[in-house]
């Protein structure tokens, strides 16, 4: 990092501490104390930022530099460069409330962070700003936010306090258009009947000052064509005037409630560059609800001089009530229930100093929802109680809630610069931020923001598969998605420290997970435009690590499948969630969306993963219950279909899953439950060439052998290899889905399953070279070639060095040596002799065994275990006495069970002579 760098992250780090009385952080000799520099080394570099417009300059004794940006961020308001004094630049933070206009619109820093970026920058384009148009249905806001917007531009000079702003509502006059375009132009004498003077229009009232047109619709043809040439030449001519025009200086704000492209003339529409979409208050977080409704609440208390007390029942009714026209609608609600109280009150209906608002104050059609869907009993049942005075921040639920993220991204900030952090600290932190960010009342996920991050953050993930062959499990980009947006969109992000403390993440990543994550920062910077912190750098890592499906994760994929942008998403996120890791895959089929589309995705889908033992389709309903139709790639794999699912259908399989469970047995399982239906589909192609790799020390083991099959394998060879366990391979049901699905070639391993018509290859006839032309004959390579270059592979990956270290955790080599001194004792102490193909068993069979009991895991059951202890008790003590040197060696006890199997494997030996 350069020392230009370092300086401005010092300066950085000191300015989110402005609070504080530490102004001295900012001198030119802090600086170079703290940095080890020439003093003027950092004065050059301080002023050389401060040129740039990075820094903001006060220009007392000593000169003090302060961070422009996080400052900006933090009072959400554009500073000048430079100041005469601390008091100046404090001054500045509050000559206007809540320091800047925007920020006391509801949603501000949320679903409308957006359209006020937009309108910041329409109002800022030089030299008269942009005309702008703000679209959305009735009751959504547009003529309040039109005036937020003209107070906004006198705020930041764009406007004199002395511009008017101007407010027609088209469609009072949309029967008469010459009565509106003399209205908004104004007209001469003669115009018109009774037109005895010139009189001019709102566009004259409005000049150096803003017009606001609501339902701008209404306007006809040659009205649209007026405030065309206005819009293009900055002129309008009066009604009855001929040609001649005069300049005027308006900025011109418009409203509409209908489809811009189909209500209005292009060449009008292309002359507004800013389309303004205000969404509805459904569509909207339920924490922007309880703001606008506490909001409104307030209001009411400060006309009345009294305070109101609302009770839960109240809230929760219009938490959930049914909004048509919007906030219009929320406002009348607020209103009619204050007035009903009111009449309580003068009735003596109720007592005490405060006017209370119960159900009965509210319109009957919500008091019947609110008796129909009563709030939960997990819900704040205190009453709320506001005047004049109160903060609304102080009453919001949700605010609360916002607090409580802000805190625990600062608890995280301190273990980050804490060197004795565990990394289970970190989890355990990662975990109670991700649990306040399940919240589906904390965002609205049918935001275009959202929706923008998502697609972005999808893209990521397709770019990892491709450059990494990795896949990922469960709702992954959904997930990082709602993070991205919470972090990018909420104050909480500037907040925290810019500053890397004493933790890395290469304390808790490997290289291969490093990777990973500086892929993925690398195209979330250059794709999003999103430079990620230290707390989203260890955040991301979390979500991407645990997400990356292993070789050892579940053969059978699930994906839930739902109408809603986000329905699908969120079942899957909370199945996950209580499974403890990503089982279930989402994709989110919005109501507008054909099945045919959702099949497309899922056809996608489908071709980017492997699946070995089948897929199930969780469905809630309608048309997508045929899906499996729609799949437009070949399927060689079982397809099990559940329909009308939900929640804890979505969890009862991803537990399943979890359990090893097969794709029969889950189907039968979820059936049980009313209303759930199930099918299970076979593929109906040619079924696909595979070889079994299967081990009776787990599918672990099996995985890694399959590893070294593949690497033997001539490019173009079209064979598959699927891992298993033995007691998946003793169930009747995958017996049967593997014979009806694949074409098995071959089994290889340490056991054989005995599949009908199918060969057996053991591992350790592999390793002694026994089996290899067998093998190469089973698999018919194209031609002599290919043969000879199967042979070869095999021979270099199946050799017992590199067995075993693939098989093992251990270090070959030592083990070896190892088993080496059990096989000596046992000989011994037996008087038997080993045969090569004996030993290779014993060298493959004891390096699992070993590994097994150092992480806990040794065989529970093995066949008739108590028979074979009373039948050959002096046979498994000979190989516990063999063992000694192993146990000692490597502080493990070897089970009884892990002695019958060894003695299964040596009962055939030879006696020596």
């Amino acid at each position: 990092m350069s020392v230009k760098d370092e300086i401005k992250k010092l300066i950085a780090y000191n300015t989110q501490k402005l609070d504080e009385d530490n102004s001295d952080v900012f001198t030119a000799g802090y600086v170079c104390k703290n940095l080890h520099i020439q003093r003027n080394t950092a004065s050059h570099y301080l002023n050389e930022l401060f040129k740039q417009g990075l820094l903001i300059k006060i220009n007392t004794r000593p000169v003090l530099f302060l961070d422009k940006h996080i400052l900006e961020d933090k009072y959400s308001l554009e500073l000048s460069k430079q100041y005469e004094n601390v008091n100046e630049l404090m001054e500045s933070f509050s000559s206007t409330p809540n320091h800047s206009i925007f920020s006391k619109v509801t949603g501000a820093n949320g679903s409308l962070h957006n359209q006020i970026e937009q309108l910041k920058a329409a109002a800022g384009y030089p030299v008269n700003g942009l005309p702008v148009l703000l679209a959305g249905p009735t009751g959504v806001g547009k003529s309040y936010l039109a005036y937020i917007f003209y107070q906004y531009c006198i705020q930041m000079g764009y406007l004199t306090s002395n511009g008017k702003f101007v407010h027609l509502n088209c469609s009072e006059y949309s029967d008469n258009p010459e009565l509106l375009s003399s209205i908004l132009f104004g007209y001469v004498k003669g115009a018109f009947t009774g037109a005895k003077t010139d009189k001019k229009g709102l566009f004259d009232e409005a000049d150096n000052g803003m017009l606001f047109l609501d339902e701008v619709h209404r306007l006809d043809s040659k009205g649209q064509e007026k405030l065309f040439s206005y819009l293009d030449r900055g002129t309008v001519s009066s009604l009855g005037s001929t040609g001649l025009n005069r300049k005027v200086n308006v900025r011109l704000v418009m409203a509409t409630t209908e489809d811009i492209k189909s209500n209005f003339l292009q060449t009008f529409i292309r002359r507004i560059p800013i389309h303004v979409k205000i969404p509805s208050l459904l569509s909207r977080p339920k924490n922007e609800l309880e703001q606008l409704l506490l909001a409104f609440y307030k209001s009411e208390s400060m006309k009345v001089d009294r305070a109101l007390e609302i009770s839960p029942q109240v809230k929760h009714a219009l938490m959930q009530a049914n909004y048509a026209n919007n906030i219009g609608d929320l406002k009348n609600f607020v209103t009619l229930s204050v007035a009903n109280a009111l009449v309580n009150l003068r009735e003596g209906k109720t007592i005490g100093n405060s006017i209370k608002i119960d159900l009965s104050c509210l319109p009957t059609e919500l008091r019947v929802q609110e008796i129909a869907t009563p709030q939960s009993s997990e819900t704040n049942s205190t009453s709320i109680v506001i005047n004049k005075n109160s903060e609304i921040s102080q009453l919001s639920e949700h605010c609360r809630i916002q607090l409580q993220i802000n805190n625990t991204l600062k608890e995280l900030d301190q273990l980050i610069r804490s060197d004795s952090t565990t990394r289970q600290q970190l989890l355990d932190k990662i975990n109670t931020l991700t649990d306040f960010l399940e919240s589906d009342d904390l965002i609205s996920l049918e935001t275009d923001q959202y929706a923008f991050l998502n697609r972005g953050i999808t893209w990521i993930l397709d770019s990892f598969k491709e450059q990494f062959h990795v896949d990922f499990i469960g709702n992954l980009s959904s997930e990082l998605a709602k993070y991205l947006y919470l972090r990018n969109f909420y104050v909480f992000r500037n907040q925290i420290s810019q500053m890397i403390g004493a933790i890395t993440l290469e304390h808790f990543l490997n290289t291969f997970e490093k990777k990973l994550l500086i892929f993925f920062l690398r195209l979330l910077n250059n794709t999003l435009n999103y430079e990620a912190d230290i707390i989203d750098r260890i955040v991301i890592a979390v979500y991407l690590t645990s997400a990356v499906l292993s070789n050892e994760a579940p053969t059978i994929r699930c994906v839930l499948i739902a109408h809603g942008r986000s329905t699908a998403s969120s079942m899957a996120e909370v199945a996950n969630r209580l499974v403890g890791r990503s089982v279930v895959d989402a994709l989110d089929m919005p109501f507008d969306l054909k099945p045919t589309d959702i099949g497309r995705e899922l056809s996608k889908f489908i071709s980017q993963r492997e699946f070995l033992q089948g897929l199930i389709l969780l469905v809630d309903m309608g048309s997508l219950t045929e899906i499996n139709s729609q799949i437009s790639v070949d399927v060689d794999f079982p397809i099990g279909l559940v329909t009308n699912t939900s929640t804890a259908i979505a969890l009862e399989v991803a537990e399943s899953i979890e359990n090893h469970k097969n794709i029969e047995h889950i189907l039968e399982a979820v059936k049980q439950e009313e209303h759930i239906k199930t099918s299970l589909i076979y593929p109906q192609r040619v079924k696909k060439n595979i070889i079994i790799v299967c081990c009776a020390t787990g599918q672990g083991t099996a995985s890694k052998i399959k590893h070294l099959l593949t690497e033997s394998f001539p490019r173009d060879m079209k064979v598959e290899v699927f891992p298993y366990d033995e007691k998946q391979l003793e169930n009747k049901s995958i017996r049967e889905m593997i014979l009806t699905s694949y074409h098995c070639m071959a089994v290889v391993g340490t056991m054989n399953p005995s599949l009908p018509d199918t060969p057996f290859i053991s591992l350790e006839s592999l390793i002694s070279g026994n089996s290899f032309d067998y093998l190469a004959s089973i698999l018919s390579p194209a031609d002599d070639q290919e043969a000879t270059e199967l042979s070869e592979n095999i021979v270099r990956n199946f050799t017992i060095e590199r067995v075993l270290s693939l098989l093992t955790i251990l270090d070959a080599h030592t083990i070896m040596r190892a088993i080496e001194l059990f096989m000596h004792k046992y000989t011994s102490v037996t008087n038997k002799s080993l045969d090569n193909k004996t030993k290779v068993a014993l060298y493959v069979h004891i390096s699992s065994l070993v590994e097994r009991l150092i992480r806990n895991e040794p065989i529970e059951n093995y066949g008739d275990l108590n028979g074979l202890i009373r039948e050959h008790q002096p046979e498994l003590r000979n190989i516990k006495a063999a063992f000694s040197v192993i146990e000692e060696m490597y502080s493990v006890k070897v089970p009884t069970t892990e002695l019958a199997y060894i003695y299964d494997l040596l009962d055939k030996v030879p006696q020596q002579q």
